[in-house]
This record gives C-alpha cells, sequence and structure tokens, in this order.
C-alpha cells in the first residue's frame, strides 16, 4: 500500500490485536511479493485497488497459504472490501480481522516483519518485536541532548514509505507518539511536495538523501515558500556534509542526518539537530552501546579518528530477535549481544561517529537495498551471459545506481580459444540485458548500466573484487 491514513489504521490495528505485520515495497514484482508471502507464511493481504492484481497474483503463488486479500477504495463504497481467494473453503468475511485486544509478550511476540536484503539470495524476514520497537520510539524521543529534535507542535512530512522501517518508527510511531500532525504522501512528486509544505506549513522533514539533494539543488525551490521548514532529518543512506550545509544555508533550517538499520528497528544514532556535526552521523541512541571492531580480530579499537576504522557492532533493546527461519544469517549478524552491521567507521573525540564505507556489498538506491547477488543471479539466468558482477555507482540523485559488468558468453568462448563456438553463441544488447533485468524487479533495482568487459576480477578464493570494479567507474 502506498502512504495514507488507512496505512496507518491498518498496521496499528494489526498491532493492537496481536498480529504481525509484514510490510512490503509497492514497486514489488509478483516474483519478489510472491517470495515475501511464502517465506513470512503471510494469510492475509491489504492493498488498494491500484496494485490489487500484482497481490492477487502474487497471493495465488501461496497455493492456498494466503487466504484473503483486502482491498482499500471506493469501487463498492465501503471502506474495507473484499476479494475471495479462489478455494471454496475460504469464505471468511471482514470480521475475521477483528479480534480482542490481545496481550503480547512484548519481547518475544513479533510486531513486524519487515525484509531486509543480505549480500547473497532474496531479502529475508527481520523479526522485530513489540518491546524493539517501542523501545526505538523512546530511544528516537530520547533526552535534550540526543534525539530526532521532533515536538508535538511540528508538522510532520511524511513522505517516507510507510513500508519501510524508517518510515514506519519515525513517522508511523514516533509522530504519532509525540502527538505531531503528519501529511501523508502516496509518493514523491516534487511539485506537490512543495506546495503541501507550503500549503500546510510542514515543519519537520524526515527524509532520504535523494531528496535532501533536491532541495539544495533544484530551482524550483526558490517558487514556493518553505518558511516554515525547521528541521530536516536524513536517513537510510549517507549524507555528504557539502549537500548537508548547502540545503542548511538555502533552507534556514536545521539539517542533520541519522544511522540505523532494519535489524536495529531501525535507528542506532542520531545526529542532534540542535548542534549537527556535518558528515556525521552523530551518537548512539540512548540504552544502547557501539563499538568500533577490527572486524579481523574482533578487538574493540579505543582510538578516535579517522586513521582508526572498524565495523560497527551495536547493543540495545531495538537489536532484532533474529532472521526469520535462517539461523545460519542470524548468527552470522547478532555476536555476543551485538549487531554486527557490516558498515565501517571510526568515532571521534566528542563522540560522534562518522561512516566511511561498507562491508557489506549492498547498493543503496534512494535508501532502498539492492543486493547485486540477486541482480546477478536473474542475468546469469541470460542464455547470453558467462560471468557477472554488479556494483554500485554514485549517483546523484540516487545515491547509487547498480551498473552491471558482464562477460558474454560469446567473449568468452573466444577468449578461450574456441572462436567457431562463439560463431553460435547467443547474443544480447545492453539494452536487452536491462530490460531482462529491469521486468523481473522492483523499479529502483534496475540497472543503471552495463559494461560488457573479458573478465571479472576475483580474489584467489573467487570472490569478486568489487573495489576494482568501482574503480573504474570514478
Amino acid at each position: 500500500m502506498p502512504n495514507s491514513p488507512e496505512y496507518v489504521i491498518a498496521w496499528q490495528a494489526i498491532a493492537a490485536t496481536g498480529g504481525i505485520a509484514t510490510t512490503s515495497n509497492v514497486q514489488y514484482t509478483v516474483h519478489e511479493l510472491g517470495h515475501q508471502l511464502q517465506d513470512s507464511n503471510a494469510e492475509y493481504c491489504i492493498t488498494t485497488s491500484q496494485f490489487r492484481d500484482t497481490v492477487t497474483a502474487a497471493a495465488a503463488t501461496t497455493h492456498g497459504k494466503v487466504k484473503e486479500v483486502f482491498v482499500i477504495g471506493e469501487e463498492s463504497g465501503s471502506f474495507l472490501t473484499k476479494i475471495p481467494s479462489d478455494s471454496p473453503a475460504n469464505h471468511a468475511t471482514s470480521a475475521t480481522l477483528l479480534k480482542e485486544l490481545t496481550i503480547v509478550d512484548p519481547k518475544n511476540d513479533l510486531l513486524v516483519l519487515p525484509y531486509s536484503s543480505g549480500t547473497t539470495g532474496l531479502p529475508k524476514g527481520v523479526m522485530l518485536t513489540h518491546h524493539n520497537l517501542v523501545s526505538n520510539v523512546i530511544q528516537c524521543m530520547g533526552t535534550p541532548e540526543i534525539s530526532l529534535g521532533m515536538k508535538k507542535s511540528d508538522i510532520v512530512a511524511g513522505v517516507l514509505p510507510l513500508f519501510h522501517i524508517y518510515g514506519m518508527t519515525v513517522v508511523n510511531l514516533v509522530a504519532l507518539a509525540l502527538g505531531a500532525t503528519v501529511l501523508t504522501f502516496p509518493n514523491f512528486n516534487p511539485q506537490v511536495f512543495l506546495q503541501s509544505i507550503q500549503q500546510y506549513k510542514a515543519s519537520y522533514l524526515p527524509i532520504v538523501p535523494p531528496i535532501i539533494n533536491f532541495l539544495a539543488r533544484h530551482p524550483l525551490i526558490d517558487k514556493f515558500d518553505l518558511r516554515s521548514i525547521r528541521v530536516i532529518f536524513s536517513g537510510a543512506a549517507p549524507l555528504d556534509g557539502e549537500t548537508q550545509k548547502l540545503t542548511a544555508k538555502r533552507l534556514n533550517a536545521t539539517v542533520a542526518q541519522g544511522y540505523g538499520l532494519t535489524e536495529l528497528s531501525p535507528v542506532s544514532h542520531i545526529n542532534d539537530p540542535s548542534n549537527p556535526v556535518p558528515g556525521s552521523i552523530g551518537k548512539s541512541v540512548v540504552n544502547s552501546v557501539c563499538h568500533i571492531v577490527d572486524p579481523n580480530t574482533n578487538e574493540i579499537i579505543k582510538e578516535f579518528g579517522p586513521q582508526h576504522t572498524g565495523e560497527l557492532r551495536i547493543a540495545g533493546p531495538n537489536v532484532m530477535k533474529g532472521y526469520l527461519n535462517n539461523p545460519k544469517a542470524t548468527s552470522n549478524t547478532l555476536v555476543n549481544g551485538y549487531c554486527c552491521t557490516g558498515d565501517i567507521g571510526y568515532q571521534d573525540s566528542n563522540g560522534n561517529f562518522f561512516i566511511v564505507d561498507r562491508l557489506k556489498e549492498l547498493i543503496k538506491v534512494k535508501g532502498f537495498q539492492c543486493a547485486p547477488a540477486e541482480l546477478e543471479g536473474i542475468l546469469l539466468s541470460h542464455p547470453a551471459v558467462m560471468d557477472v558482477a554488479v556494483v554500485g555507482k554514485p549517483d546523484e540523485r540516487s545515491g547509487e545506481i547498480p551498473v552491471a559488468f558482464i562477460v558474454t558468453k560469446k567473449r568468452g568462448l573466444e577468449l578461450a580459444g574456441h572462436p567457431d563456438a562463439a560463431l553460435t553463441a547467443p547474443t544480447a544488447t545492453p539494452e536487452e540485458l536491462k530490460e531482462y533485468v529491469d521486468s523481473r524487479v522492483a523499479h529502483y533495482k534496475h540497472l543503471g548500466d552495463v559494461k560488457f568487459v573479458d573478465t571479472i576480477p576475483k580474489s584467489a578464493s573467487g570472490k569478486i573484487l568489487r573495489r576494482v570494479l568501482k574503480a573504474t567507474l570514478v
């Protein structure tokens, strides 16, 4: 579902009745959504008429696991209508979703099951409990020194997708817990976004770096009265210090950023809006511990400064319970009570943290996670592809875009000394390969470019040397 007041009502109702909400990207294809429905054992789907066909097709792939699809809209003049499943055994009505309020075990009972891309395979279900989410709401409210800086009097621009953990916690939970007013946007339309800020005097903008870059540099900004903006808070992807300062100056507003992971419910660091440090993700939230750890020795790095980098590892009540049906991935991520973030950074002497690189190979496109392995798997299924590597290329609008380096079967056979076999090898153009991938994945995973190469650089153990490929994109 896109953002709407009904989305919040549905989410909160599921929480109140003791159910588990697994939220999905509206850009998901039938294949991607079908995987999530199967993996999560979803029983009901709630959507809008706009996405009904995709959802019903995905539900059909679960072979009866999904009992009903509910469509919110005005088609029948009612608030909530349903499309019965094909199975004659399933004739429950809307009342099946209405249960008595349930007493939950906060630390053990799941509240939400968002899906997060790992570096390999398909997205994994992140098990977050009532305790995780409520703890993170309190951590976000924080103290006078470390908090999101949101107030009850704020008009909050709810443009962050509520299916994403950033919007789920900061907009769907923190803003409502404070009693702030929320404007919901079904998508980011620049004209509508700016017009709404002007009309409703939005004062707090929790957004992502591509939108901040738009606010910093686009000429359209000067056509609107945006003086109501008090705080712009960035998350989901790195925000460079220069854009941060440029935006603050242009809009005469405070611009700060935070850091987190779906696995952390998600906020673990806040660059306090009252005194933001450019380029920093700020300090760790209250009631949590963050260490910089040498990923090779597992020793805590106690020195300060950019010359002393290591992996951020975080402990606190906001750390997930684990990955659904994936004990191996859970044990790799949760070590001795700490969440291994896969991000490399350092801490300064004032307690501010900075991110400089990622151990993980995820590509962040407009704040969304894109796993190279997923795109590589799709490309390798094409008859013209022999070998492939996908890396992220810096992009001003999106943060990063996926770029595929491909060795075609034709070229591979030529280089291997089989010119005759190469003559009959299947071929494909970059445009055909892009279309092959784009038709199978959500829009944010679409390839930005395809480059044909003679070989994919790899280590002695066979691991793709992505840094070598990335160096060619600069």
